[in-house]
């Protein structure tokens, strides 16, 4: 992943240096960085508002705790900014007038791939030490669970041995373990293949998952004393990036086991993929849970210029793009910036010329259409045809999350890579 800490000279006009913030790796961070792009405007914020509302949040404070634990589903297209956003509810939320916020990026802090339910309960409990190891948190609950879980001869022998892990006294006794997964990135690795460590820590979640909620809501309490005391006035845990897990773990978390998340004695916003939130919604736990998608952003007069905003902050324009190919790009990207980044990308890659033409840009535009049309059946085929985009159909929600479909507030319509005639 790039570090948009780079030292890049905004907008550049280097042709690789283009490359490379254009690519979708290139992270952009909405901390005062110059190639960042607040989309509020032409986006609207109806669902900040409802979620800052369902957290009891008025007026930039908590107004009163909420009587029961709020579990918030945050959905959106691949790439329409949901990374970004939680990012900014974060720091937002994270006040001393308003929750002590604890974000964990998924990607960040294990490996998706190898990512097991299991892996959830535990990541959660080393945030929340992590984040409370420097506030003198002790907690009797905690180091039970330490003690517990590092019985195990052969976790303490292969900690020391292969992850050069100090596992003495102190850190048996539960917090400093958790904090030690947490803050030395240990977790990453420890979860990355099938370590002892890994399999018999998933083995003790399995067997008894109610049980560790019932000890892991016993810490929530004494850190939510801390918390009231120094920090904010509750908790919230953020986390992003749930929503490329495998989708059967993705079931068993949030469908089959929703019972257990409801359990959870703490208010939590979770990122969710698109298919599955319309998926959500028709199982019978959709009562356990908030919801809302991050919309993608229709293409007007008045928005068309803030998304050229993402790339004329990033690049040049006067050097890389020819008259009006910039906005073909933002009408060709449906609004969705991720793809705006994409076509612009492999516009720069396949360019011949000093800037790129408008023959240039229809060509790229149209080489990526090919890619989605060749992921389609016929039967993906005859529903783009026909225009009947339900929600409930498996294809439908498939075509959601592959981008063929994007959905607008209140409207579905083709992505614009796909709907030409040759391809449809």
């Amino acid at each position: 992943m790039i570090d948009y800490n780079e030292d890049f000279q905004f907008p550049v006009q280097d042709e690789f240096d283009a490359m490379e913030v254009t690519e979708l790796e290139f992270e952009i961070s909405p901390d005062e960085n110059r190639a960042y792009v607040n989309l509020d405007v032409i986006r609207g914020t109806a669902y900040r508002e409802k979620l800052l509302k369902i957290f009891h949040i008025r007026n930039d404070q908590l107004a009163k705790p909420t009587r029961t634990y709020k579990k918030f589903l945050f959905s959106g297209h691949p790439g329409c900014g949901k990374t970004l956003e939680l990012r900014r509810l974060h720091d937002y939320i994270d006040h001393e007038d308003r929750y002590t916020s604890i974000l964990i990026e998924l990607e960040q802090d294990l490996e998706i791939g190898t990512f097991k339910a299991e892996d959830f309960y535990i990541l959660l409990i080393s945030a929340l030490a992590g984040r409370m190891a420097d506030h003198q948190f002790v907690s009797e609950e905690l180091n039970k669970i330490g003690r517990d879980w590092l019985k195990d001869e052969e976790i303490i022998k292969e900690l020391k041995q292969n992850y050069k892990m100090e596992v003495g006294a102190e850190t048996q006794a539960g917090a400093g373990f958790f904090g030690l997964l947490k803050l030395k990135s240990k977790l990453k690795t420890l979860f990355s293949y099938d370590s002892i460590t890994s399999r018999k820590l998933r083995e003790k979640v399995r067997d008894n998952p109610m049980d560790l909620i019932r000890r892991f809501n016993l810490v929530l309490s004494e850190a939510r004393r801390v918390v009231g005391d120094e920090l904010g006035r509750d908790l919230l845990f953020i986390m992003d990036g749930s929503e490329k897990i495998i989708y059967d773990v993705y079931q068993k978390l949030f469908v089959r086991d929703a019972h257990l998340l409801r359990a959870l004695e703490a208010n939590a916003i979770f990122s969710i993929p698109i298919h599955a939130y319309f998926d959500i919604t028709n199982t019978p736990h959709t009562h356990f849970f908030d919801y809302d998608t991050l919309p993608m952003i229709a293409i007007n007069d008045r928005s068309r210029g803030k998304l050229g905003e993402i790339i004329t902050k990033r690049i040049d324009g006067e050097t890389f793009f020819t008259d009006g190919v910039l906005d073909y790009c933002v009408n060709m990207s449906g609004g969705c910036p991720r793809q705006l980044l994409r076509i612009v990308n492999r516009c720069l890659v396949a360019k011949t010329s000093e800037q790129i033409t408008m023959n240039q840009a229809e060509l790229a535009c149209r080489d990526l259409g090919q890619q989605m049309r060749d992921l389609l059946r016929s039967e993906h085929l005859d529903i783009l045809r026909n225009g009947r985009f339900d929600t409930a159909d498996p294809m439908v929600l498939d075509m959601l999350y592959q981008l063929v479909i994007l959905k607008y507030n209140g409207k579905r319509k083709i992505n614009p890579l796909i709907d030409r005639p040759e391809f449809l």
